[in-house]
């Protein structure tokens, strides 16, 4: 299956808030609707415990019209991307990579999208 956000930055998950209030006492039947006028059918939709909603889109035309969204069934919204669901952490544990400089790990690895690489001490290994 051919990745649907391989022309974007791979923004999947969005937070939605009324401007004014909350969506708690929201008709769940509005806010479908009001999702499927901005970006047709979304993979899930989520009411958080603050009252706000968590959007999961399919793919990066409908995460451009997500961010543009300003009203969802004339309920005026701000739009933000989730600041932890859209990346991971991982380790790389590789002793051929630890001596490269962070500048040459990122610079070999953008096409895979890496953002930021820190050293782990714990995985430095000193020569004998």
């Amino acid at each position: 299956m051919k990745n649907a956000f391989s022309d974007d930055d791979g923004t999947r998950f969005f937070v939605v808030k009324r401007k004014e209030g909350d969506f708690a006492r929201t008709s769940p039947f509005l806010i479908h609707k009001g999702i499927q006028s901005v970006v047709g059918e979304a993979k899930a939709i989520k009411k958080l415990k603050l009252g706000e909603l968590l959007i999961e889109v399919q793919s990066s035309i409908q995460a451009n019209n997500l961010k543009k969204c300003t009203q969802l069934t004339n309920i005026p919204v701000t739009v933000s991307i989730h600041r932890t669901l859209n990346s991971c952490c991982g380790v790389i544990s590789e002793s051929d990579l630890q001596y490269l400089s962070k500048e040459e790990l990122l610079e070999n690895l953008k096409d895979q999208k890496i953002k930021n690489v820190k050293e782990s001490l714990y995985l430095r290994m000193t020569p004998k």
